[in-house]
């Protein structure tokens, strides 16, 4: 199927409804390309839920160890590198898109990275096989669908 043909589905936006939807109607033989401004998976794994969580649990091991000592346990010093912590939020991150990504690729659906009239191509992680357009001319699809987170 060539970029533009007409598919039975359009799903803009690939967050938690987005893509569980996309994934059900390509698995159930459906024809359906997603379009995302930027982030596959949408903002909740990307930059806020998993991130914040992450450095959240991160700053709760410090504190508890700080704290070791009260419950019989010694250690000689606790110190947080921050640059470690954002690497390992990263790379959960870019596992997580990777993992969204496959997903799309799978059942043969397709994804369209930031369509519109000012698009440009993002630095997205794991995006070699994302198809990108600078704008969308036609709908390409039968049904449109906007999934809100």
């Amino acid at each position: 199927m060539a970029a533009f043909d007409l598919y039975d589905n359009v799903i803009f936006a690939s967050g938690e409804g987005g893509k569980y939807l996309a994934w059900h109607l390509a698995q159930s033989g459906q024809s359906t390309v997603v379009i995302e401004r930027q982030w596959i998976g949408g903002s909740c794994p990307n930059m806020n839920c998993l991130p914040s969580k992450n450095e959240i649990w991160s700053a709760k091991v410090a504190q508890l160890m700080q704290h070791a000592s009260e419950f019989g346990v010694h250690t000689d010093s606790v110190s947080i590198n921050i640059a470690a912590v954002r690497d390992r939020i990263r790379q959960m991150v870019n596992a997580l898109i990777s993992i969204n990504r496959k997903k799309y690729e799978d059942p043969g659906d397709k994804i369209f990275l930031n369509l519109g009239t000012h698009a440009s191509v993002p630095p997205v992680p794991n995006s070699e096989s994302v198809s990108h357009s600078p704008t969308l001319r036609r709908s390409p699809a039968r049904k449109a669908i906007a999934a809100a987170g």
